[in-house]
């Protein structure tokens, strides 16, 4: 009984702080970051890094944006970003990620340098992708009109007496409606693959760092708790830990 009480003072006295949670107690404390900003997370991604920002600071923001960037590189490559759209609705998420790098100082780190270069990079192909750029054959129409070869554009056959006849093939119209072989009447095309070998690269590159990246953020995280939920977040993260090893 008495023991559950502790347990209960505990837990009570950091309700306060929302990035107290099961990751931080596991030490993961950049997860913890990741955690809070998808408890906000109603329609879109976009409103989602944009609540963070105004709710709790541009370098939560970021973490969070870091973290998904990672998870989405390491797990399906770069081109993931973009189709699972995490570069935003109108592609500025990865150019405010760049800006918060450099406010907070992490493009001057050295390995924050690299990291900022691979995600320059990758920004700049996502501006010059599109997966609904309209068919300059068609002109966004899906079809394209041909003179029709049985009546020769005019609409009509004439017959061995002279006599007139609508045509057809094309119902006297003279032109006929094929469709559009660059997209196969879609209307658009995209030039995805086109970039997919740069992407490739960036993938490489960004897989020698990942790991060490990954645990420099976890550390500038722990540093960022500690600044908004108070100097006595790590002990209070300890009486956690203590309580769970002697199950008090």
């Amino acid at each position: 009984m008495i023991n559950n009480f502790k347990k209960f003072l505990i837990e009570k006295s950091n309700n306060s702080c929302p990035f107290f949670n099961d990751s931080a107690k596991k030490l993961d404390f950049h997860q913890a970051i990741l955690e809070v900003g998808y408890n906000t997370f109603n329609d879109h991604y976009d409103n989602m890094i944009n609540s963070v920002d105004n709710e709790f600071g541009y370098k939560f923001a970021m973490l969070i944006m870091l973290g998904d960037y990672n998870y989405q590189v390491v797990n399906s490559g770069h081109m993931a970003l973009f189709i699972n759209n995490y570069i935003g609705k109108d592609k500025q998420l990865l150019s405010d990620t760049l800006y918060w790098m450099r406010e907070s100082e992490l493009d001057k780190t050295s390995l924050g340098k690299k990291i900022y270069n691979i995600i320059s990079d990758s920004n700049n192909i996502f501006q010059d992708m599109d997966e609904n750029e309209y068919c300059d054959n068609c002109g966004g129409f899906g079809e394209i009109q041909e003179e029709c070869d049985d009546c020769g554009g005019d609409g009509v056959i004439v017959d061995d007496d002279d006599d007139e006849e609508t045509c057809d093939t094309c119902n006297g119209d003279g032109i006929i409606y094929d469709t559009c072989p660059e997209c196969d009447g879609n209307g658009y095309i995209d030039n995805i693959d086109n970039f997919e070998p740069d992407l490739d690269n960036l993938d490489n590159v960004y897989y020698i760092y990942n790991k060490k990246w990954m645990k420099f953020l976890n550390n500038y995280s722990h540093d960022l708790l500690i600044e908004y939920c108070g100097k006595d977040f790590d002990e209070k993260i300890n009486k956690v830990i203590k309580t769970k090893k002697f199950n008090l």
